[in-house]
């Protein structure tokens, strides 16, 4: 039978499975196409995760169903530059981080400064630094 699957919310594309095959060898097909890691591949199919040692028979999918496949993020410990440490970088004014998503944005106890009250206070403190002496 064909699935259709949808990586990481592309344009689907067709894979032939056998109603025996287990989600795991679902997940290698992909993961060599798709030039990933198998064990960072997470299968969705009508909402929920399906585990490795499920077969696409216990999973009720059908002739052309659609299977959204996509790819866990990176733990911290995953990524590690050439010299072995993490991509944290040491500056004058201290050591600045990687940002690790271009949509979060990092308020704990660690960045703040301890006798800031929130965001404004940052900001105009940054200001400050930030001007030519």
């Amino acid at each position: 039978m064909i699935v259709f699957v949808r990586f990481n919310s592309s344009h689907g594309f067709p894979v032939e499975v056998d109603s025996d095959t287990s989600i795991f060898q679902l997940k290698e097909v992909v993961a060599k196409r798709q030039g990933v890691p198998t064990d960072q591949l997470r299968v969705i199919f009508a909402g929920k995760e399906l585990r490795n040692d499920w077969t696409v028979q216990n999973c009720d999918l059908d002739q052309q169903s659609i299977v959204h496949i996509v790819q866990r993020p990176r733990r911290k410990g995953q990524e590690m530059n050439a010299t072995g440490g993490d991509n944290a970088r040491n500056t004058a004014g201290g050591c600045e981080r990687e940002p690790q998503s271009l949509t979060r944005v990092d308020l704990s106890s660690s960045v703040l400064p301890g006798d800031s009250v929130g965001l404004a206070v940052i900001l105009h403190t940054d200001s400050r630094n930030d001007s030519p002496p």
